[in-house]
């Protein structure tokens, strides 16, 4: 298996729908042709989360070796790859939603003060997501929360939001899934 890219290596998969622009899903290097997944990019934010094993995961120019328990945010349109590293497989969690999701509305006040920021940022490509980080630790936590007590969201049970930090040395704006009780 290999993701499909057009002549531009844009992912051709869907990731959720207009009505429901997110996908959640438990991928493993090893279903890869050479335990490898190919150069693309797509409009969508992805969050990977390592569940085991570990993964050599690059954005742009950065590589990062990621580890159990360790976690990536990959800005749309960033040209991302993955290939095997030390262990011999590696089991992640992919969260690829459109940052429409976010921000509901084009030009709402939600894009332009909170999320346009972000994707604009030619600084943040890509950022690595780590437990001994408290900020951080909070997002990892968080998303595997709610991966023990959601698993079909397009019932209402989840949703994704745009946090404020105010820590000193973080970034000004955090992602985090959240789930709620319907």
């Amino acid at each position: 298996m290999q993701i499909l890219t057009d002549h531009d290596q844009k992912e051709l998969k869907p990731h959720g729908s207009f009505a429901f622009p997110l996908l959640i899903s438990h991928e493993r290097l090893s279903a890869f042709d050479l335990r490898s997944f190919c150069w693309h990019w797509h409009p969508e934010i992805e969050l990977t989360l390592v569940t085991s094993g570990d993964i050599l995961y690059q954005v742009n120019d950065k590589v990062y070796h990621l580890h159990e328990g360790q976690g990536l945010f990959c800005n749309q349109n960033a040209l991302h790859s993955g290939h095997r590293a030390d262990s011999p497989d590696c089991h992640y969690l992919s969260i690829t939603f459109h940052p429409r999701l976010l921000y509901g509305y084009s030009s709402s006040l939600m894009q332009e003060k909170y999320v346009n920021p972000i994707l604009q940022n030619p600084d943040l490509s890509s950022l690595l997501l780590s437990p001994e980080i408290p900020w951080q630790m909070s997002i990892l936590s968080t998303r595997r929360n709610f991966l023990s007590s959601c698993h079909f969201c397009p019932s209402g049970s989840c949703f994704l939001s745009i946090q404020k930090s105010r820590q000193k040395g973080s970034p000004s704006v955090g992602i985090a899934i959240q789930n709620v009780s319907v």
